[in-house]
C-alpha cells in the first residue's frame, strides 16, 4: 500500500502549492489528562493543574511525534514546571500526514479507508496535519483493484487537505480574509443543531429544486458550492450556464452538508462518495482547492473527466428520471443512466459497462424512484427497484469494468 500512497502524495504535491505560508512553525497542543483543568499562558502554552500533561497526543489513532507537539506545564505548589518542551514544529508551508492500518468500526462497515485533518494553521486555517486509516483487507493490490487503491489514497488525501464539511466554513477569499464571519475566538460564528460549523452563503447555499420521480413531483434540497472557480468549472463541464451550484452528496451524512460531490452527477469524480475505476481528479475538485484560499493550483494536473460531460442543465439540475424522459422524447440515449438490466454498452466516451439494477428489501425513497413498472422479477412492485448505489440517488447506471 505504501507505493499507492506515494503515487497519490506526489500527485497532490505537484497539483497544489501553499498560497500563504504562516509566519512560523506550527505545533499541535498537548492538553491535560483531565480536560477540565487547563489554561493557556501568554505564549500559548498549556498549563495543567490538578492534572498531568498528556503523554500522548493523537491524530486519529496515531500518536503524533513529539517534534510536532507543543510544550506543556504542570502547576505544582503554586509553581510552574515544564513537563514537555516545544518540538521543532511543522514547516509554515508543510503538511504532516500519518498513514495507519487498523481495523476499526468504520472498517467493519465496508470502508476501504477514511481520513481527516487534525490541526489547522492558526493564521490561515489551512489544514496542516492529518491522517489516513487504511482498512486492512479492504483494498486490492492487483489490476484493476490497484488503480482503485490509488484512487482511494487520492480521495482520502483530498479530505485531509481540506475537502471536508468540517473545513468548508474555514475557507478564505483570495485576499486571505475569512469567507465565513468569525466569533471572538476566531472560529466560524454559527453552528447547526448537530454542532457543525455553518459556512456563509457566499460559499455554500441550500438549493431547492423541483424533482420528478415515478411517484410524482417533489421538492428536493441540495447543499451546493457557489464559489466562483468551482461554479464556473461545473458550468463548463456540464455545459449549463444556468447551473446554480455544484451539488454535495445528500445521502448517508452525519450532518446536512456532505463531504463528497453528489454521486448522481459527479459519479466518477475523485471526491464523489464511491471510487470508480475510471475516476478523475477534475477541474471542479481542483477549483475547490483554489477557492479554499489556501492553495494555488496547477490545472495542468486535472485529469480528463467524461462522466456527465456536456449533458446540459437537464442532467445537472434535474432528477435522472426527468432527464431520461426528456432524452427519450428527443430520441436520444439516456446515458450515463440505463433502464435494461445487464445491458452492456458505453457509459460515456471513456467507459464501458453494464446496467446494474437491483431489488431492495424496502421501497426506494419516493423522490428517488425511477421505475413505474418492475424491470424484472415482476412479483415485486416497481418501487423496490433502483440502481445499486444510493450515492447516485438510486439512479440505475452503467457499472464500469
Amino acid at each position: 500500500m505504501l507505493k499507492f500512497a506515494q503515487v497519490a502524495i506526489k500527485y497532490w504535491e505537484e497539483a497544489l502549492t501553499v498560497k500563504k505560508p504562516g509566519s512560523g512553525k506550527q505545533l499541535a497542543k498537548r492538553y491535560c489528562e483531565s480536560g477540565y483543568y487547563r489554561t493557556v499562558t501568554a505564549n500559548n502554552s498549556i498549563v495543567c493543574y490538578k492534572s498531568k500533561c498528556k503523554r500522548d497526543v493523537l491524530c486519529g489513532g496515531v500518536k503524533i511525534p513529539d517534534q510536532y507537539v507543543g510544550e506543556c506545564y504542570q502547576l505544582k505548589n503554586n509553581r510552574l514546571h515544564r513537563s514537555y518542551r516545544n518540538g521543532s514544529g511543522i514547516p509554515s508551508d508543510g503538511y504532516v500526514l500519518f498513514v495507519d492500518a487498523i481495523n476499526t468500526i468504520t472498517c467493519y462497515g465496508g470502508a476501504a479507508a477514511y481520513a481527516s485533518s487534525c490541526l489547522m494553521d492558526e493564521e490561515t486555517d489551512r489544514p496542516i496535519l492529518g491522517f489516513i486509516n487504511v482498512c486492512p483487507g479492504n483494498m486490492g493490490v492487483h489490476y484493476p483493484e490497484d488503480r482503485i487503491s490509488i484512487g482511494v489514497f487520492l480521495h482520502e488525501i483530498g479530505h485531509a487537505l481540506g475537502f471536508s464539511s468540517y473545513n468548508f466554513a474555514f475557507m478564505r477569499f483570495p485576499n486571505g480574509t475569512p469567507r465565513t464571519p468569525r466569533d471572538e475566538t476566531r472560529k466560524p460564528k454559527y453552528r447547526d443543531k448537530y454542532g457543525h460549523y455553518i459556512p456563509s452563503i457566499n460559499t455554500i447555499q441550500k438549493i431547492t429544486r423541483r424533482w420528478r420521480s415515478a411517484a410524482g413531483w417533489f421538492t428536493k434540497d441540495f447543499y451546493a458550492f457557489v464559489t466562483p472557480k468551482i461554479l464556473n468549472a461545473a458550468k463548463k463541464h456540464f455545459n449549463c450556464e444556468q447551473l446554480d451550484g455544484a451539488d454535495l452528496e445528500n445521502q448517508y451524512q452525519t450532518g446536512p452538508i456532505g463531504s463528497h460531490w453528489e454521486g448522481r452527477t459527479y459519479s466518477s469524480e475523485i471526491m464523489a462518495g464511491r471510487i470508480q475505476i475510471d475516476y478523475s481528479v477534475s477541474r471542479v475538485t481542483l477549483s475547490f482547492f483554489e477557492d479554499s484560499g489556501w492553495y494555488t493550483v496547477d490545472y495542468s494536473k486535472a485529469m480528463k473527466w467524461e462522466y456527465g460531460r456536456q449533458l446540459g442543465c437537464d442532467f445537472s439540475m434535474k432528477s435522472c428520471l426527468d432527464y431520461a424522459q426528456i432524452r427519450r422524447q428527443h430520441g436520444r440515449k439516456i446515458i450515463p443512466f440505463c433502464d435494461t438490466v445487464n445491458e452492456a454498452r458505453c457509459r460515456d466516451a471513456f467507459s464501458y459497462g453494464r446496467c446494474i439494477i437491483v431489488r431492495y428489501g424496502t421501497p426506494v425513497p419516493k423522490e428517488d424512484r425511477f421505475f413505474s413498472k418492475a424491470p424484472f422479477d415482476t412479483e415485486y412492485p416497481p418501487e423496490y427497484f433502483g440502481g445499486n448505489d444510493p450515492f447516485t440517488d438510486y439512479c440505475p447506471t452503467m457499472a464500469v469494468s
